[in-house]
């Protein structure tokens, strides 16, 4: 029996496709301070739809077009960043890129670079602090934009104006120290549906009828799964009809299916998953069957759909371990990008995600039967 050895990217087979994936360090470019980036301490990615890519530090806010970075600051403008520190990045229309910071919502048009900021006015916590401290956000197709806070939440319309607003804590109240949202907290699963991790459990809002309270029997039973009330989770993601969620200390993560409304448990051979992944963690869609997950601490790990058996599993091999992996996109060309502790990782453009292996040329080995293992 002979055999050849077979370097491959993408190898088609009998109508089925097999990929090699591998990362390692070699396989990125790593900027930095050095090359322009306002601070290595990397929070959040986003890329809008000219392609321009947006990272959001410890200190400042960057635009990357490949090769310069366009870096934004808080200073005297009243519509400049209203904190150097951007803890969240996300679109929240066609013109409008949001940062979170701890003290407001800054706005900017990636077309035109127009700047303006979301304070949340004061309320009977009477502590601007915290009342305008920005824990998560989203908009809609109205361009109402809704954010969540260290006292409560709260809905601006299109206007810019306060159209209904939320303090779970009054003035002097013993508890008002936590705050109420949970960090990224605000996802939309449905059209004029929102989500909101709290310290006080799940909360669903409806859009139409302003109206908010802790997830319960009235609700969706999907929504009943995320946690039973007063559970404390994190969202991972909320995209392409599914979200799922994490719970406090790792106790368990979920994946929920929008479509069939259906609740599955995301399993993993891996142990001591309180000390793997947290309330940082999020997942990053690779293909259809493929994401990422990074870890809290230390790198990623892969999770994988088997859509024959309806499973979800995070796979035990971890990737670029030497890096604290805090966000992660993939880009509108399919390249991988990763916010880390020490910079910005960019997948090199020819990366060799290359596996050698050996393939008999026995016509019966070479069959619709034949299994190659997923790298």
């Amino acid at each position: 029996m002979r055999l050849f050895s077979l370097i491959f990217l993408t190898w088609f087979l009998n109508g089925m496709t097999v990929k090699a994936q591998r990362y390692d360090e070699k396989d990125f470019i790593l900027y930095s301070t050095r090359n322009g980036l306002s601070d290595n301490r990397i929070t959040s990615l986003n890329q809008n739809e000219s392609g321009y890519l947006w990272i959001g530090t410890n200190k400042g806010l960057n635009r990357f077009d490949g090769l310069n970075f366009l870096q934004f600051y808080s200073d005297s403008n009243r519509n400049s960043l209203p904190n150097d520190y951007v803890r969240q990045l996300k679109k929240l229309g066609i013109d409008k890129l949001g940062a979170s910071s701890p003290t407001g919502l800054h706005i900017i048009d990636p077309r035109t670079l127009e700047q303006r900021n979301i304070i949340v006015p004061p309320g009977p916590l009477q502590e601007q602090n915290r009342e305008s401290s920005i824990l998560g956000m989203a908009g809609d197709e109205r361009g109402n934009i809704f954010l969540l806070t260290g006292s409560g939440f709260y809905h601006f319309n299109d206007k810019g104006e306060l159209a209904f607003r939320y303090d779970h804590y009054k003035k002097n109240e013993s508890k008002a120290y936590i705050p109420f949202g949970r960090s990224d907290g605000i996802i939309k699963p449905e059209h004029g549906v929102f989500l909101l991790a709290t310290t006080a459990g799940p909360y669903i809002y409806y859009v139409g009828k302003k109206a908010l309270h802790p997830v319960g029997e009235k609700d969706d039973p999907l929504y009943r799964q995320i946690a039973p009330p007063g559970g404390l989770v994190h969202f991972m993601h909320c995209n392409n009809n599914s979200f799922s969620v994490i719970q406090e200390g790792a106790k368990g993560m979920a994946w929920f299916d929008l479509a069939q409304r259906k609740k599955y448990k995301i399993e993993t051979t891996l142990t001591g998953l309180e000390n793997l992944f947290d309330w940082r963690s999020r997942l990053t869609l690779l293909d259809d069957t493929t994401f990422i997950i990074n870890a809290s601490k230390k790198g990623f790990y892969l999770l994988r759909h088997n859509k024959m058996a309806g499973s979800y599993t995070i796979l035990p091999k971890p990737f670029l371990t030497n890096f604290r992996c805090v966000a992660i996109l993939l880009d509108k060309h399919n390249r991988l990008w990763i916010g880390t502790d020490r910079g910005l990782l960019q997948e090199k453009k020819n990366k060799g995600n290359v596996e050698r292996i050996a393939i008999s040329t026995d016509t019966d080995a070479i069959s619709s039967n034949l299994n190659v293992r997923m790298i």
